[in-house]
């Protein structure tokens, strides 16, 4: 048997010459050079492999990298969208304490003035009796009724109560500066203790009337809010999406409306003319319900006699509070 063989067998033909040898098995050992050629290969197929395991571990470590930053960038703007919707808090939370001290204060001054007896007037002088005619009194000057009855007065121009008066528009302009999502604002209060306002919200009914067209015809969804009114519920977390939800929910009025009440008042600054109440309407205003003018101003003594229920209830608590 040859080395590296594992069998001969022996085969004879039927001649003397007939006779051959067969091997089973792998065969005779490799040449030198063939041995250096199989190693060569083995050691080229092992770099191979430890290069490809190495540039696999250099990609895993790289998306590990970007996996971290975009963690840790996520992680940030977490951290400050967190610290900018704090701060809208603490802000509205401190216009609304500013707004509650100012109220409190005027509140404990007319207390006091309250509670000072008022000076009694001198009795008047007897007079010697006279026996003559009585004169008659003068005839009323034209409108004298109109001019004196407050149920047509339509507030146009405000009679507060220092004495003083002002221009209701004036007032209202600087409200709808801070109210984004308001539609409509009306002063009244002329005569009162202090001043109130009515208002409308932006919903898609308003928006529907600005364009000439009539809110009935959308339906229930012409009191959905409208993208500025939505705006401000989603802004303090209010889930309020309707005029009737927004009218009675603390949220979109203790922290959406009153901090805008409170800037407003700043810049008005006379506390006389401050607006210390209002009440959120469900109606909408339009030309077609005569509560809009061609001129596109308020008809303010439509709105003042269909409301009145509204107004006298903003004048029945026992003092002025802030705007909610």
């Amino acid at each position: 048997v040859k080395e590296g063989v594992w069998r001969v067998e022996e085969v004879i033909g039927n001649g003397p010459l007939e006779r051959s040898l067969i091997y089973y098995g792998p065969g005779p050992a490799d040449t030198d050079a063939e041995e250096e050629t199989r190693k060569q290969e083995e050691e080229m197929k092992a770099q191979r492999s430890q290069k490809a395991a190495a540039e696999a571990a250099a990609r895993r470590v790289e998306d590990e990298e970007k996996k971290q930053k975009l963690k840790e960038t996520a992680a940030a703007k977490k951290a400050a969208d967190a610290a900018e919707a704090a701060k809208k808090v603490a802000d509205a939370a401190t216009a609304a304490a500013a707004a509650e001290a100012t109220i409190k204060k005027e509140t404990q001054q007319a207390q006091r003035n309250a509670a000072q007896p008022p000076p009694q007037p001198k009795a008047p002088s007897p007079k010697p009796q006279q026996q003559q005619q009585p004169t008659p009194p003068p005839p009323p000057p034209p409108n004298a009724k109109a001019a004196a009855d407050p149920e047509e007065d339509d507030e146009t121009e405000l009679k507060l109560n220092d004495g003083s008066t002002v221009p209701a528009a004036n007032l209202e302009q600087i409200l709808k500066k801070y109210l984004d999502a308001v539609e409509h604002v009306m002063v009244v209060g002329s005569g009162k203790e202090f001043l109130s306002c009515m208002l409308t919200l932006k919903t898609k009914g308003s928006e529907a009337a600005s364009r000439g067209e009539d809110p009935a015809a959308l339906g229930p969804a012409k009191d959905e809010l409208a993208a500025d009114s939505l705006a401000l519920a989603e802004l303090f977390g209010s889930e309020a999406t309707t005029v009737l939800k927004a009218r009675t929910c603390s949220k979109f009025r203790g922290e959406g409306l009153l901090p805008l009440f409170a800037k407003a008042n700043a810049e008005i600054k006379l506390s006389s003319q401050q607006v210390r109440r209002f009440s959120i309407l469900t109606r909408i205003f339009s030309v077609k319900t005569n509560e809009v003018l061609a001129s596109g101003q308020l008809n303010r003594l439509a709105i003042k006699k269909q409301n009145k229920n509204i107004i006298d209830g903003m004048y029945q608590q026992k003092k002025a509070a802030p705007p909610k």
